[in-house]
């Protein structure tokens, strides 16, 4: 293990490290732009000057990998001439747009430019021009006059989706990012290329001039369109609205990745298809407040139960249900049915066939047991569903149902389930919730509310909480999802020992989960 003393002090690595990536794990950062963790290392920038002793020039710090012994200046006055310098010649071409620029907030030549770059321009001739708003994908800007020719993008293409739609062409400062011949920037990962891009050369059509980024929320969540669960976070304008979803960084589960279906799935969001008012139906639907349809559900549960026995009370809950709301439904009744979520396209990267972010929890908290033939039969009397949304068929004839005295739904979206209900109680989506999911390799993720919900609706698991008080006089306070999820950890062994503060940003894998950790 080498040790190395950086900036004066000594510190000790594990064999195999760049200089760049020893400095990072222990809190020293070195500015950089054409480096990225998850990519091949060019060393093409030259940002990343380091001076170390005995070496004749400066070294770059990205692809030089340490030695034992080695001393190391991070910013000497040596190290921040060159870097002055290096900016300067990247800023000779570069535009003055900041104030219209998408990046201007998050653009890290912006930030390195005001911690190390020179206060003032000696270059009096006219910038060279290069093409603007240029269209290389179906999701993508390119505009070529602020690019510095990092070929992050163009490496993505390469190492990542291996569909190599980019090059870089020409030489010197003609040089330019382009697609090849007959190309188009589209595959699915292709929004990637505008995360990596370290200045606003490349900027998403969808995002495009929508806000900037400092009137904006930042909130970390997990994205609900398959079981990959990728890491996510979502962004909030100040009315509360969903502009853009970005990846966040997790080594177990998406690497620093996430495909185009998955972050732009809040534009398929349709706000007219929300349950807004709790409801009740005998004959035609009445709305009414959201205690009195509990209280009116936990009547029918309690006279089911009383009549018929615990037995008559089953439940549908779906993968897209919380693990915090699949341990309370599973508290109501332990004749739980899992439904079946759609199944789609996956790939060799990251999106997977299910299409559902908590089929792996759903099985790992409940013992899914089947309902159909007692509902068709009659035997189940009042039946609860959760969520049933993205099911991909009921496991019972919608006739059947019709048979039930109480069909209590609790959802955020009109479905099918929603308009047979007896009882509709409106829930908040996962954007306006936290709660917890378990990834299809078993990987126990957190994600936070990022908007308020509208109406009456509220947090399913409040809803759980409160029908359980009134049907079953469970006497519990539970005042969060965080305590609920620790009342699942203390009760499953599969969660043992978890708890909101120690499943982090990154999660922890389910206890005995097997295979392929992504």
């Amino acid at each position: 293990m080498p040790t190395l003393t950086i900036d004066g002090r000594s510190y000790t690595f594990e064999d195999g490290l760049t200089i760049l990536q020893a400095c990072k794990s222990v809190g020293i950062w070195i500015p950089h732009f054409c480096y990225y963790p998850k990519l091949s290392i060019t060393g093409s920038c030259r940002m990343c000057l380091v001076e170390v002793e005995k070496a004749p020039t400066l070294q770059i710090s990205c692809y030089t990998p340490i030695r034992d012994g080695m001393v190391v200046h991070t910013a000497s006055e040596r190290v921040k001439k060159a870097r002055k310098g290096i900016l300067e010649f990247l800023l000779i071409n570069h535009p003055l747009d900041c104030p219209i620029c998408d990046q201007a907030g998050e653009c890290p030549l912006q930030m390195i430019t005001m911690k190390w770059g020179p206060d003032r321009s000696r270059f009096e001739e006219e910038k060279k021009h290069a093409a603007k708003r240029t269209e290389i994908g179906p999701h993508i800007i390119y505009d070529a006059e602020r690019c510095i020719k990092c070929t992050r993008c163009v490496r993505f293409c390469d190492e990542v989706t291996h569909t190599g739609e980019l090059g870089l062409f020409e030489r010197g400062d003609s040089a330019v990012i382009g697609t090849f011949n007959g190309k188009s920037l589209s595959n699915d990962y292709s929004l990637c290329t505008v995360d990596i891009c370290p200045v606003g050369a490349l900027t998403s059509r969808e995002f495009r001039f929508k806000n900037r980024v400092w009137f904006m929320k930042d909130t970390k969540s997990v994205c609900p369109e398959c079981s990959r669960g990728c890491s996510t976070t979502l962004w909030t304008n100040m009315k509360h609205e969903v502009q853009r979803m970005t990846p966040r960084r997790n080594d177990n589960v998406n690497d620093s990745w996430m495909c185009d279906e998955g972050r732009l799935s809040y534009m398929n969001w349709d706000p007219g298809a929300r349950l807004r008012r709790a409801a009740v139906r005998n004959g035609a639907p009445e709305e009414i407040t959201v205690d009195a349809a509990l209280e009116r559900a936990a009547e029918a549960i309690r006279a089911a139960v009383k009549a018929h026995g615990p037995g008559s009370v089953g439940a549908w809950a779906s993968a897209f249900a919380t693990n915090e709301e699949l341990y309370l439904l599973g508290q109501l009744t332990d004749r739980v049915e899992v439904l079946p979520a759609r199944d789609g396209r996956g790939d060799d990267i990251l999106k997977r066939a299910d299409k559902s972010p908590n089929r792996r929890g759903a099985h790992a908290v409940l013992k899914s047991a089947s309902l159909a033939q007692d509902i068709e039969s009659g035997k189940v009397k009042v039946l609860v569903a959760m969520k049933p949304r993205g099911t991909a068929e009921l496991p019972a004839n919608p006739k059947a149902l019709q048979k039930l005295d109480a069909l209590i739904v609790i959802d955020s979206e009109k479905n099918q389930l929603a308009e047979m209900a007896t009882h509709t109680l409106p829930a908040a989506m996962y954007v306006e919730d936290e709660g917890t999911w378990v990834n299809e390799f078993g990987w126990v993720q957190r994600f936070e509310a990022a908007r308020p919900a509208p109406a009456d609706a509220c947090p399913a698991w409040q809803l759980l909480a409160r029908l359980l008080w009134l049907a079953r006089d469970a006497k519990w306070s539970f005042q969060s999802p965080a305590q609920v999820f620790e009342a699942l950890a203390r009760e499953n062994a599969a969660f043992a020992g978890m708890s909101y503060a120690k499943l982090g940003d990154a999660g922890l894998r389910l206890a005995g989960t097997e295979g392929p950790s992504r």
